[in-house]
Order: structure tokens, then sequence, then C-alpha cells
């Protein structure tokens, strides 16, 4: 995982790149979770850091 910070016009954009995940259905090692149960648990929990609490701090 990495990100890139941009000034665009005055304002800072955040972009940030995952290596990606696998078929919705499969299994996540070690979790015995498939991988679309994993994967909304993980971008409810990056939404709230990167649109509020990185903002916080940037601001």
């Amino acid at each position: 995982m990495s990100f890139e910070l941009k000034d665009v016009g005055g304002k800072t954009q955040f972009t940030l790149i995952h290596s990606g995940w696998g078929a919705p259905e499969e299994e996540m090692p070690g979790t015995g979770e498939k991988q679309a149960v994993v994967r909304d648990r993980m971008d409810n929990g990056w939404e709230s850091i990167v649109l509020q609490e990185l903002r916080k701090v940037v601001d």
C-alpha cells in the first residue's frame, strides 16, 4: 500500500494505492472470512481515517 500527495490548484489531492483484493467469494487467508466481508470492513475504516481524521490533521 502506498499513497501520493499532489498539489492541485493550492489544494492537496490524496491518492491511496492498494495492491488489490482476491475474488469476493474467496476465503481470506488466516481469517476464515470471505474477501468481500473483510474488504467491506476495511473500507469503512479507511473512509473515516482518510475523510475525517486525515482532513483534520491537514487542515
